[in-house]
């Protein structure tokens, strides 16, 4: 609003496109996690039941968002703390590199990091419920791209340090076997 209809609207039209693109992204990634657990389910299937449980959650309320994203965060904390207390003594032998390794193409290297930059702005979203807006959004989204560097950047340093470059493009979910509680 405050940059005027035209400017502000374009950047919005591109944020909501990104907004989409990111879901899009996310709840494939997810839906591939889970289909690991459960593979006699189909992926499709999985997605579609993931896209409905956020619609579902996100038309009860703004508060019940919110409660539920504490719950998803304590969930993604327990998990990054279970990977830095797993190590390669957990990968089990059967595990070996492939003879030839898929290259990593454009494509994939996107699906993988689009969804954790646009995740930085979802707190702009959420302006309404803050304080001082001005204030807070800019400090916010500073630290949010400082921990989604820190945090890409020890999770890389430390496979790297456990899991050969060979593993890590043969097994995508390795991550599943090395840390201390896979599920």
């Amino acid at each position: 609003r405050l940059l005027g209809v035209e400017f502000g609207s374009a950047i919005g039209i591109l944020l909501v496109i990104s907004q989409h693109a990111s879901i899009a992204l996310c709840v494939t990634g997810f839906g591939l996690s889970l289909q690991e657990y459960l593979p006699f389910i189909p992926l499709n299937l999985i997605k579609l039941v993931t896209i409905f449980s956020l619609a579902a959650i996100s038309y009860i309320s703004t508060d019940f968002a919110l409660r539920t994203q504490i719950i998803i965060f304590i969930c993604i904390a327990v998990s990054i703390v279970s990977i830095f207390g797993g190590s390669a003594a957990n990968i089990p032998a059967s595990i070996e590199p492939e003879k030839i390794a898929m290259p990593l193409s454009f494509w994939m290297a996107f699906a993988m990091f689009f969804p954790a930059t646009t995740g930085i702005d979802a707190g702009m979203s959420m302006s309404g419920e803050l304080k001082n807006p001005s204030k807070s959004l800019a400090i916010g989204t500073l630290l949010s791209v400082v921990v989604a560097f820190v945090l890409y950047s020890s999770i890389t340093y430390f496979l790297q340090g456990q899991v050969t470059p060979k593993i890590l493009r043969s097994y995508p979910f390795i991550v599943y076997y090395l840390a201390k509680f896979g599920f």
